[in-house]
């Protein structure tokens, strides 16, 4: 599946490469077969660049992350009243992480 973020519509996407194959087995910690993870989204942050506050679509039931460069910070907000609970977990170098549900 891929999403669109100019219509917000999902639709079918091209294979994940041969080359990112070998990588999935790298997520076997959350009992996931290899048709269970069929897309990837690569993206290269500099050190000490921030990703902003975002919400991965609910059609995404699962969200594995590999940290590779540097070490970084992945931070949890839940709206609390008029303000936020927030919550940071920190990332090291050749990390993976894996997310479900309501995180």
């Amino acid at each position: 599946m891929s999403y669109d973020f100019e219509t917000a519509k999902v639709a079918a996407a091209p294979p994940m490469p041969d080359w990112l194959l070998p990588i999935r087995f790298r997520a076997a910690f959350m009992d996931l077969s290899d048709d269970q993870l069929v897309q990837a989204l690569l993206i290269r942050y500099d050190p000490g660049t921030g990703i902003g506050w975002h919400r991965d679509r609910p059609i995404f039931e699962h969200v594995v992350g590999l940290s590779l460069g540097t070490s970084a910070s992945l931070r949890f907000r839940l709206r609390n009243g008029a303000g936020f609970q927030r919550h940071r977990v920190p990332l090291p170098r050749r990390s993976i992480y894996g997310l479900t549900g309501a995180a």
